[in-house]
């Protein structure tokens, strides 16, 4: 089990020989990155953390806002100053950007990601819900249900058992997992934030999702 392409460990792709024979301008080439927009509730202030100083970004993002992130990752965010619940405890959500596939290069050449944060959300995991979202591209048996070319998935609105990771890979092709719960990651210190990252569903593809 790997939590990703190129990063779980040796295999085919970061042999030593190949990484011998490769030209130097292969080996330096950057992640593909995609861009993010958190649309909503306007206001709310965003943190991501900063794997290189152990804590959260000083400076927020305020929605709405435009990130860029390389795939294939997962990233733990800070949510804070969300309108309409002053004084509420901050959220630490984890947001995995999936890889491109044949089926999203197109679409995300040209868009970013939506992802918005609901009301609904909030009164879920502030009373101890978890909640997971999947945003997928449909494939065109599904588009109808699609607004803007992609569809959410959330696992509170779901039926009891149902997987959304599952659900969405059966509708379409998998591009973010935001997971969301009540957890205060900062009680133990900054340090602790890092820790507690979730399993990948691209460990072994969602059709293998426990």
């Amino acid at each position: 089990m790997q939590p990703g392409p190129g990063v779980g460990g040796p295999g085919p792709s970061v042999m030593m020989p190949a990484m011998a024979q490769a030209p130097p301008q292969a080996m330096a080439a950057p992640a593909a990155t995609v861009q993010v927009m958190f649309l909503r509730p306007e206001g709310m202030e965003i943190r991501q953390f900063d794997m290189g100083t152990g804590t959260f970004q000083e400076t927020p993002a305020f929605v709405p806002a435009l990130h860029d992130y390389p795939q294939s990752q997962i990233y733990r965010l800070k949510l804070s100053s969300v309108p309409g619940r002053e004084g509420a405890q901050d959220l630490y959500p984890t947001l995995e950007i999936g890889p491109t596939t044949s089926r999203t290069e197109a679409y995300l050449a040209h868009n970013a990601i939506p992802i918005q944060f609901t009301d609904e959300d909030f009164d879920q995991v502030y009373s101890g819900n978890f909640v997971t979202k999947v945003i997928y591209l449909p494939d065109p048996e599904f588009q109808e249900l699609a607004m803007a070319g992609i569809e959410t998935l959330v696992s509170t609105r779901l039926d009891p058992g149902e997987d959304p990771i599952v659900e969405a890979d059966r509708r379409g092709s998998i591009m973010a997992v935001l997971r969301m719960g009540n957890k205060n990651i900062e009680r133990g210190g900054a340090g602790a934030a890092a820790g507690g990252a979730p399993a990948s569903y691209l460990q072994a593809g969602p059709a293998g999702y426990p």
